[in-house]
């Protein structure tokens, strides 16, 4: 079974996380992460370029300590749903982190930083996010051992 469907069938998958105000953070560890067709917010349409090919985004699953005293039964699993400025952020900071591996398991962080430049009138600054990936102890104590 994927974990599309388990996720489906469970009800679970975790809240969105948000990142409405500058400065916020949303950590945890990996359970999951796939690649997914963007959709558009209002329609819920999946979204294309003008070429017709699809807009892909990544959605990470993390657990995280955060519960939200609305959300009944809240677990603290959040998806970060990735494309954009962020992705590059989380990209960079896997590069970083010198892992090469499954992600799942290891540290994610992501903080909303600051915002851009608007690329025009009456248009939101892009948001400018940054990054760290910690990947999994255990996983780099075996990369350590077989480099001796």
């Amino acid at each position: 079974m994927t974990q599309e469907a388990h996720d489906y069938l469970m009800g679970s998958g975790g809240v969105s996380a948000s990142f409405l105000e500058i400065g916020t953070v949303h950590k945890g560890e990996v359970i999951s992460y796939e690649k997914r067709q963007q959709r558009d917010m209002i329609s819920g349409e999946k979204k294309f370029w003008d070429d017709g090919d699809p807009m892909w985004q990544l959605v990470f699953t993390i657990q995280t300590d955060e519960n939200d005293p609305e959300v009944d039964d809240d677990d603290g699993v959040r998806r970060i749903f990735a494309k954009a400025q962020m992705l590059t952020a989380i990209r960079e900071a896997i590069r970083k982190s010198g892992h090469k591996g499954n992600l799942a398991g290891g540290t994610l962080a992501v903080k909303y930083e600051a915002d851009g430049e608007s690329k025009g009138r009456g248009l939101n600054p892009p948001k400018i996010y940054r990054a760290q990936y910690v990947a999994p102890v255990e996983v780099q104590a075996f990369e350590e051992s077989k480099r001796d």
